[in-house]
């Protein structure tokens, strides 16, 4: 997994000025980069309008053919094909599986990746490239059977409602690399399969 720190400083003080709660006084946002706001708009489109709406021809044009994600459990996973299978079988269970909120969202240009202790964030650690990170709210109704093992667990009703964060590497305008984050444990109890 990559170690680093993102540089992007100037987007998220812009991100939280916006998001300032009413009443409190925030200074103007800075310009923010044109580069880094489409690709906010790309990720909202690939979480509203294609994950959500089960668009996988949508989903297969905003990440490249050779994307590599890596999710909460710690496997990675090489290619779109794999990918789109992989958010397919999140909606068997759960039909209705929706990111339902990106309540923050930021980019950098530049990213700052520190290799040991010893050598950590400064210019010389710099490098180009196209990032942003977005928590989203994921959101489903347990409503048909799930496969766990060699047993069927019965629908039972119950509701998730789960931040995540997914950090985006870009890559000429597609989704190159994907860590996906989520509380795996949280998942299951709240849709009532682990105490």
């Amino acid at each position: 997994m990559r170690e680093g720190v993102f540089r992007g400083a100037s987007t998220l003080i812009a991100v939280l000025a916006v998001a300032a709660p009413s009443g409190v006084a925030s200074a103007a946002p800075p310009e923010l980069s044109p580069i880094v706001i489409k690709l906010m708009q790309r990720f909202d489109a690939n979480d509203f309008d294609a994950y959500s709406k089960q668009d996988w021809k949508l989903f297969s044009e905003i990440h490249c053919a050779d994307v590599a994600v890596t999710f909460p459990d710690g496997h990675i996973t090489h290619g779109i094909k794999k990918h789109v299978e992989d958010m397919k079988q999140m909606f068997i269970s759960t039909p209705d599986m929706r990111v339902s909120s990106h309540p923050i969202s930021f980019g950098a240009e530049q990213f700052a990746s520190s290799l040991t202790s010893e050598k950590r964030t400064s210019p010389e650690t710099l490098v180009a490239g196209e990032w942003t990170a977005t928590v989203g709210v994921l959101e489903a109704t347990f409503t048909r059977p799930m496969k766990m093992g060699d047993k069927t667990v019965p629908p039972n009703g119950k509701k998730l409602k789960l931040e995540m964060v997914t950090v985006t590497h870009w890559k000429n305008g597609c989704i190159a690399e994907e860590l996906l984050f989520w509380d795996n444990a949280a998942y299951m109890q709240q849709l009532g399969l682990e105490p």
